[in-house]
């Protein structure tokens, strides 16, 4: 069900991106992006971890939840509050006096996600997949419609604010309405010191991860300007739908069940192995598609002055490819409770993403592009090596993706290969050609008994 909501919300996301670029200027989405870098640091506060601190609970009292509830209310709060204080900066920052109304209204999304956590936790923690699925799809649904709307009105920009405030303020009342559940008083004699640790340890990753996705981001801004930041953001966007409508949803659904498994350690292994193979099947092969008619795509579907997004896209797919792989240690640890390991090995590839892209800004964005990918290629090393000295399989789990990657690298030199035979010929042509040529070698690969048998085990794994 957290799957084909998904899906819905990943054609949803598609129909935008394609239409809204059409109707708006690069221009417009750089200057959004300007402030939505600052707005999701924010929005992490406004979380502090604690979604995930109540889902990897064993059990929670009542007093615990509503202490969770109080606390990412006041988070939700501060990140607003942040983000109001943080819009002068954002002005002087890049010179755009614009950024301060756009600032104000996104803040006011914050402190109404802050307010909703707990009860999508509440949902989850039920098990009511259907319940959040529908609430995904109807808030994604009318996020859209309000933003062609407000694009074939003539509001700019405009348009795209509210393609940000309008699902976070309709999910928060869909699962306030439905969660049967009320917040009572804080409690402070309820113990919350082992999910406010849990969550401070998730919310320093998930910050070194949003810092090192919006350094970037902010360096190009500064450096290139709206224009080419518009560019830039388009092709990270395309790269963020993978994993953020495919594989990010399913924490709701895997991190509980190997919270079930972990204190039987070969059952929990085992489990690791066969959510690798699944992953390592299904998204690389949609990464290396993306990257092999990245170009044609883009000019197909966005236009002709989107073309150099293709080429930044291009280059994004390689390290798209290695956080495929990498993101089964992310489960991994979360469900071990070792959220403080997760963030050490996380960091130096981090830190090569921050301190590599305020350097490489000022060359261009395809530069900055080759940095973040140069980063997911040392998370990539450092999750494998942090995972075997834990006593986790993690050369297994590099294993159990090598087929998977050799075929994707197939099926991209086939695309590209078919792609240069007809080099002068139009982009919807080189785009359909491309994609041909890309499927041939993935049909037969899934033609092969062994393979088949082995996508029946991960249906098998999905339907259990």
């Amino acid at each position: 069900m957290t799957l084909a909501s998904q899906w819905a919300r990943l054609v949803l996301q598609v129909v935008g991106f394609v239409v809204l670029s059409r109707l708006l200027p690069p221009s417009d989405f750089g200057l959004i992006a300007m402030v939505v870098v600052v707005a999701n640091l924010a929005g992490l506060v406004a979380d502090f971890g604690l979604s995930l601190a109540g889902l990897q609970a064993d059990e929670l009292t009542n007093g615990q939840k509503n202490n969770l509830f109080w606390l990412n209310t006041a988070a939700g709060a501060i990140g607003a509050v942040l983000v109001v204080a943080g819009s002068p900066a954002l002005v002087l920052f890049y010179d755009e006096p614009r950024l301060w109304g756009i600032g104000c209204v996104i803040a006011g999304s914050l402190l109404i996600g802050g307010i909703g956590v707990q009860f999508r936790v509440e949902i989850n923690r039920a098990r009511r997949f259907f319940a959040l699925a529908v609430q995904d799809v109807v808030a994604a649904c009318a996020g859209l419609v309000a933003a062609v709307a407000g694009a074939l009105l003539g509001w700019g920009y405009w348009a795209l604010v509210l393609l940000t405030v309008v699902p976070v303020v309709l999910t928060t009342a869909l699962a306030v309405a439905t969660a049967g559940w009320r917040p009572g008083r804080y409690a402070r004699a309820e113990p919350i010191a082992g999910l406010l640790r849990f969550g401070s340890h998730n919310l320093l990753l998930q910050l070194a991860n949003m810092l090192s996705r919006s350094v970037d981001v902010m360096a190009v801004g500064r450096a290139q300007g709206a224009t080419e930041l518009g560019l830039y953001s388009r092709a990270t966007q395309l790269i963020a739908m993978a994993f953020q409508q495919l594989v990010t949803p399913l924490t709701r659904v895997v991190l509980p069940r190997l919270v079930e498994l972990r204190k039987d350690r070969e059952r929990f292994d085992a489990q690791l192995v066969r959510l690798q193979g699944m992953i390592s099947t299904v998204l690389p092969l949609l990464i290396s598609l993306l990257a092999a008619v990245s170009t044609p795509l883009v000019v197909v579907f966005l236009g002709p002055p989107w073309e150099k997004t293709g080429e930044i896209l291009l280059i994004l797919c390689i390290g798209a490819l290695m956080q495929a792989v990498a993101y089964i240690f992310y489960w991994a640890y979360l469900a071990d409770g070792r959220s403080g390991v997760l963030l050490l090995s996380e960091l130096p590839g981090r830190a090569v993403m921050i301190i590599g892209a305020i350097v490489a800004a000022p060359a261009g964005v395809t530069a900055v592009a080759w940095v973040m990918t140069a980063g997911q290629a040392v998370m990539l090393v450092t999750g494998t090596v942090f995972a075997q000295r834990l006593g986790l399989p993690g050369l297994r789990l590099l294993r159990a993706a090598v087929v998977p990657v050799l075929v994707c690298g197939l099926a991209f030199g086939a695309s590209v290969g078919a792609q240069a035979l007809i080099s002068q010929s139009t982009s919807f042509t080189r785009l359909l050609v491309g994609a041909v040529a890309w499927a041939l070698p993935v049909g037969a690969f899934a033609l092969v008994p062994p393979v088949r048998r082995h996508i029946a085990a991960m249906i098998g794994t999905l339907r259990r």
